[in-house]
């Protein structure tokens, strides 16, 4: 099956053989010492080996963003929110949930937001800064450089979504203190691990104020780290070995060889899908992350997407639907263990589906 999806992504056939490993207990020294490289690999990767600390979570992609904006604002401090997309909207509701003094920089969601529109507001006395990335809703890829110049200029904290960016597309992690990651989608390792990438010298304010979370306590889990190198409760323990692996095979291939890779397959399905007929969401592709791409779906009233999808499914590729308040759209990730030939696959198959469904778009 190929996933045209945001994650979890097709994974490379050694990735998916590093689940089966002998039998250990995570609180044996031995897995500490597995946890211990992957934690050295992945600031390897991220080129922050000097600056910063990543720690680790059992769970989703959503898990890690809960722990960072669970633990990353002080009870004195204020929040500024970009809200450009669902994952935006998501962070905002944690905030609300966690008692977070905060506002919000409200974007359309078919549009990157502007450093301006978020240096007027930074103005307001924020000690913190939050955004998404690339908003996977629709494909927007906000401008990460020009806002982390912005929070450096007036020592703003910078907290950033890169679930489903971060090795898929160059990221300055050495900008941000606050980074939120996943073991799945561009590291192209299993759904299960959630990961933060912390700021070293943020530790010296976070341990200090009251945990809004019991599960998500960054402080604690960095705590528990560094007395005996463990997790503090029960962790994908196969996961681990497969992301080890998965970070392993992303150094072979090299983080330009991937953003290389992800970005042909990128240029193949829009071409592709434009050829056939589709329009984006997005009409200026200088505004998509290269990571996936949104399209209209057809008119025709013998169009149904549910329909669409299952062909596809049937075909041997999963299409992904619209989020909410989007619904004229679908959505097709590009990331993955997948290759142009793929991409060329999928856009035969869906020629044929949109014929068999008596569809033109």
């Amino acid at each position: 099956m190929i996933l045209l999806t945001p994650g979890p992504a097709n994974t490379t056939q050694t990735v998916k053989d590093a689940l089966v490993v002998d039998d250990i207990c995570h609180r044996e020294k031995a897995f500490a010492d597995v946890l211990a490289q992957l934690r050295s690999s992945l600031l390897q990767l991220a080129d922050v080996e000097d600056s910063h600390d990543v720690v680790f979570f059992t769970g989703s992609g959503s898990c890690a963003v809960d722990a960072a904006m669970a633990s990353a604002v002080p009870p004195t401090g204020k929040l500024l929110l970009v809200v450009n997309g669902s994952y935006g909207v998501r962070m905002r509701q944690m905030a609300v949930i966690y008692g977070i003094d905060h506002d919000v920089v409200e974007w359309p969601w078919h549009e990157p937001v502007r450093a301006d529109a978020i240096a007027k507001r930074l103005e307001g006395g924020f000690t913190h800064l939050a955004v998404v990335h690339h908003e996977t809703s629709t494909g927007v890829l906000n401008p990460l450089g020009e806002i982390a110049a912005l929070c450096a200029q007036r020592n703003v904290k910078f907290i950033v979504d890169a679930i489903s960016s971060f090795a898929g597309i160059p990221v300055d992690v050495a900008s941000i203190d606050f980074m939120m990651a996943s073991s799945n989608k561009c590291l192209q390792g299993m759904p299960g691990l959630g990961m933060v990438f912390v700021r070293r010298d943020q530790f010296d304010t976070i341990t200090h104020f009251p945990p809004r979370s019991f599960y998500t306590g960054l402080a604690a889990e960095w705590r528990a780290a560094k007395k005996n190198g463990q997790m503090r409760f029960t962790p994908a323990v196969q996961v681990i070995y497969a992301l080890l692996q998965a970070v392993k095979e992303t150094f072979e291939e090299t983080l330009d060889g991937r953003f290389e890779r992800y970005r042909s397959n990128w240029k193949a399905m829009r071409a592709g899908m434009i050829a056939q007929g589709f329009t984006p969401l997005l009409e200026n592709e200088a505004h998509e992350s290269g990571l996936l791409s949104s399209y209209h779906k057809p008119k025709s009233a013998k169009y149904d997407f549910d329909k669409h999808h299952d062909l596809l499914f049937d075909a041997g590729f999963t299409i992904y639907p619209a989020m909410a308040g989007y619904e004229h759209t679908f959505r097709l990730g590009n990331i993955g263990e997948i290759r142009v030939p793929e991409i060329e696959a999928f856009l035969q198959a869906n020629a044929e589906v949109m014929q068999q469904m008596g569809v033109t778009a």
